[in-house]
């Protein structure tokens, strides 16, 4: 496993690889399956998406009997409730 730190474009605006913390990866096509972070490798080739990449934070404990029934999110602090 290794981190995308650059998509590469030809002359012609066509992508030829990517840059990964372990080298170049040259490509004739590039899949981006990188969920809420994808508008984040998109815009390493310089293409807008209509998404926002949010960091949320989760609390993990011991089983306990719910508070609420259901997990809330709360995009003003980024964490789930």
């Amino acid at each position: 496993n290794c981190e995308v730190t650059g998509i590469k474009r030809a002359a012609n605006g066509a992508v030829s690889g990517v840059e990964t913390t372990r080298g170049f990866i040259g490509a004739k096509k590039v899949g981006v399956v990188a969920a809420g972070h994808s508008s984040v490798i998109m815009n390493m080739a310089g293409v807008r998406m209509p998404l926002e990449s949010y960091p949320l934070q989760a609390l993990v404990s011991e089983p306990v009997k719910p508070v609420v029934p259901c997990v809330v999110m709360s995009n003003t602090v980024h964490a789930y409730i």
